[in-house]
């Protein structure tokens, strides 16, 4: 557990550091975006193994973005990791090891001399006890390390990890890209399935709006990916989404007679509606007409309107869904406290009964349990140990139906 902690410390995300208006060498330590390395960009072979299944060639690539994981199985359907949900990466002596040996034979390649140092095993899961495992031999040692390495920082990234609804949809958005084929083509057929039109009616309707997005198609119905960016996937899942809703709000705040609103509208909802009443007007003073105008022209799809200071439904719906209006305020992930006193100066996350993975009277007791605090950020673990049938000791919670783990 101890070497989970040093290695987690070891590679963190980067940072910067400002410097702030409150005195004289205050600090602010920022958490700064994660791009993936060309390593993970590439189509890197290695082999896959499960207890259940044989072992077998695939290939894992990490979109430019580093929000999605693929593997590709050879002759297998391929699938995906969101890394956000990726909670470790274990390399070598710590990475999961085949219990049976012909399993491992045929992992070996005929040279076991280094096939530990070789291994790698991605965990995985929505919570810290359903976790999941994919489990890989690399070609060598070197490239086992640094994959590791750069999918960690991606993985613990606190801001890709608490993104906005484009984030999300840039994710999908990677998993279409991920099916081109060699030539950079992708079929219609794969760009309706990932938006799951639920009946023949919708089916229709999406195919339409594709029609209007200009996007040139072959005579198979596929088009190059070249011609298909982000921005234009972003445009035909707004209009398939239809969100009336938003629709209503918009045509509130611009009175209902111009398909655009004006800055001065826009800021007075931003301020009026969309800003928190009890926010002090001297330390987050209300947006300006400075800040209003950047805001439009990030998000607003027409340059022309955007140069004109109005936003269209659409720039409207960007602003939603984007950066600049987050579920979160990504400025609780900034380290502005002084960590210099000493250790009993700090609340410490603590956990209790850690080694539980289940009911606390009929749970089971596991090591991983261990692994999972530690990563989420817990200093403080509890081992409950007590004396074993063979004198040796053991973790469970005493006096109940638990089963028990080896100390």
């Amino acid at each position: 557990a101890v070497g989970v902690a040093s290695r987690f410390q070891l590679r963190r995300p980067p940072t910067q550091t400002l410097s702030t208006m409150a005195g004289a060498g205050s600090r602010v330590v920022r958490l700064t975006p994660v791009s993936p390395t060309p390593l993970l960009l590439e189509e890197t072979i290695f082999k896959r193994w499960d207890d259940e299944v044989p072992p077998h060639n695939c290939t894992l690539r990490v979109d430019p973005d580093g929000l999605v994981l693929r593997v590709l199985p050879a002759g297998k359907e391929t699938f995906y990791v969101d890394l956000a949900y990726v909670s470790d990466i274990r390399v070598g002596q710590f990475a999961k090891q085949p219990k049976d040996a012909k399993v491992r034979d045929a992992l070996a390649s005929n040279d076991v001399s280094d096939l530990d140092s070789r291994m790698l095993t991605i965990a995985y899961g929505t919570n810290t006890v359903d976790v999941n495992f994919c489990n890989f031999v690399a070609a060598s040692g070197d490239v086992a390390t640094e994959w590791s390495r750069d999918l960690f920082l991606l993985t613990h990234n606190l801001l890709a990890n608490n993104g906005n609804v484009l984030t999300l949809l840039k994710k999908s958005y990677a998993k279409l890209c991920f099916t081109a084929d060699a030539n950079g083509s992708i079929s219609t057929k794969s760009l309706t399935h990932f938006f799951f039109p639920p009946n023949k009616d919708e089916k229709a309707r999406l195919k339409a709006i594709i029609e209007k997005t200009g996007l040139p198609q072959g005579k198979d119905g596929a088009f190059f990916l070249s011609q298909f960016p982000f921005e234009k996937f972003l445009q035909v899942y707004i209009k398939y989404a239809n969100r009336l809703d938003i629709e209503k709000i918009f045509s509130t705040l611009n009175g209902g007679k111009k398909p655009f609103a004006t800055l001065s509208q826009l800021k007075q909802f931003l301020n009026k509606t969309q800003r928190d009443a009890r926010l002090n007007e001297i330390l987050h003073p209300p947006m300006n007409d400075k800040q209003v105008s950047e805001l439009i022209m990030r998000n607003e799809p027409d340059g022309h309107m955007a140069k004109k200071g109005q936003m269209t439904l659409e720039g409207f719906e960007r602003l939603l869904l984007g950066e600049d209006n987050p579920a979160i305020n990504m400025g609780i992930f900034d380290l502005t406290h002084d960590m210099d006193q000493p250790l009993s100066h700090y609340f410490i996350n603590s956990s209790h009964n850690t080694y539980l993975s289940g009911h606390q009277l009929t749970g089971k007791s596991s090591v991983e349990m261990y692994r999972q605090s530690l990563l989420t950020g817990c200093r403080c673990v509890e081992l409950d140990c007590w004396d074993g049938n063979d004198d040796e000791p053991i973790i469970t919670h005493g006096h109940t139906m638990c089963k028990i783990g080896r100390a």
